[in-house]
């Protein structure tokens, strides 16, 4: 009963280390664009011994297939490291018809892994899949089993019984390292299904309740499908997270005010440009007017002093709206004169020019891009901030599409100057 109280306390020691990391995890959320960082699940499959008994050396006989099942607990850490708690509980089998040998085994497995992402590992600046996620786990647990050796249909050995060999004593405990590969299918915003095949490794060989001196420790596959849950108010797990939205997350709120910013000046231009039409139109039907007043001056004697009063106003009225369509219209250019002293953020430079649009595509970035022709060089910079704040905050931004070398350039009359 000892063995079995500390495998026990194992358990709740497991399950409590994940909880608590649960608990961290929900107040980094706060600081890490919210993402959901918990999460837990079941899983089921199927068990295969490696082990002194077998009756073909790698693919089991149908009479050597068992199956398991369990539950997992989950701390997404990162985008690209997992911490799992994982619990298994079984039956082995196992025969040899030549040696009329057999073995049953009832087991429980409590481990703690690291799933690292393979997506993300080996693409840190690419766009998160959001629907497929290749994983690979290795870890450290411990297993109790109960073991029964037969031959001829006798029982020759056994561990975690008693003298009988049937009635059930405290189980035999183990190492067991767990290593394996996996994929994760997201199929609705709180659920994952995954398929996962792995290999533990046991620090005996006596699973099949025949030890062999000089004989390998023993081992055993499981291979599983698992479903995920992901609980808490939010849905955008930290499993599915792009990684340059976690490594570089800048001032959210900031940015989303500074894009409102910018929308409004755009709508504010849009209705310059609308009034300046409106009043081209206008000065047109006058245009037209006077014409049509010229017209009737020719076949007009008697009014001709009123028809002369009349038109002196209009032009008089044209002029005044001249005034004001040029006056509009140096508003217009001043608002798309490009100020002297800005910040922005270098991309890239070239001796030979390159088109802008090409130069966007070559680097792989959705921010505005221009180019300058200065000192011999085609210098490219995305951005134009009259703080550094700002310009800095840019940077970050085009940091995370994968343009690592940009930096910010202050340009003062003509020239442009790392920052």
């Amino acid at each position: 009963m000892k063995t079995m109280r500390q495998l026990s306390i194992l358990t709740i020691l497991s399950f409590s280390l994940t909880m608590f990391s649960n608990v961290l995890g929900a107040e980094e959320n706060n600081q890490t664009n919210e993402f959901n960082k918990f999460s837990f699940g079941f899983h089921g499959g199927v068990l295969t011994g490696f082990t002194d008994i077998k009756e073909n050396n790698f693919f089991p006989d149908s009479d050597e297939i068992t199956y398991g099942g369990g539950m997992f607990f989950n701390y997404h850490w990162s985008p690209v490291l997992t911490l799992q708690t994982n619990f298994l509980y079984g039956e082995l089998k196992g025969i040899d018809t030549n040696q009329n040998w057999e073995f049953e085994t009832e087991m429980l497995e409590a481990t703690l892994m690291a799933r690292l992402s393979l997506n993300t590992l080996l693409r840190p600046h690419a766009t998160a899949n959001q629907k497929v996620n290749f994983y690979a786990t290795l870890g450290a647990g411990a297993v109790a089993y109960r073991s029964q050796w037969f031959e001829d249909g006798n029982l020759e050995n056994f561990y975690g019984y008693e003298d009988d060999g049937f009635t059930s004593d405290d189980p035999e405990i183990e190492l067991s390292i767990p290593v394996g590969l996996g994929v994760n299918f997201r199929i609705a915003e709180r659920f994952d299904l995954g398929i996962e095949s792995g290999f533990r490794f046991t620090s005996s060989n006596r699973l099949d309740g025949r030890p062999i001196v000089g004989s390998e420790r023993d081992l055993y596959n499981y291979t599983r499908v698992g479903i995920t849950f992901r609980l808490g108010p939010n849905t955008n797990s930290m499993d599915w997270a792009p990684p340059s939205q976690v490594m570089y997350p800048g001032d959210v709120t900031r940015m989303d005010e500074m894009d409102r910013r910018l929308d409004t000046v755009t709508e504010d231009v849009d209705d310059l440009r609308e009034a300046h039409e409106l009043r081209e139109e206008a000065i047109q039907e006058i245009e037209e007017d006077i014409q049509q007043i010229i017209v009737r001056l020719d076949g007009m004697s008697e009014e001709t002093a009123e028809v002369t009063q009349r038109t002196v106003q209009l032009f008089g009225a044209i002029e005044d709206v001249s005034q004001e369509f040029y006056r509009l219209q140096e508003e217009v250019e001043k608002l798309q004169e490009e100020p002297d002293h800005f910040y922005a953020v270098q991309v890239m430079a070239l001796k030979e020019e390159m088109p802008v649009e090409e130069a966007r595509k070559h680097l792989g970035i959705t921010q505005d891009v221009r180019v300058y022709h200065i000192n011999g060089w085609y210098k490219y910079v995305s951005g134009q901030y009259k703080n550094l704040e700002d310009a800095i905050l840019h940077m970050q931004r085009v940091w995370g599409q994968g343009v690592r070398d940009a930096f910010v350039v202050e340009y003062r009359d003509g020239v442009l100057s790392p920052r």
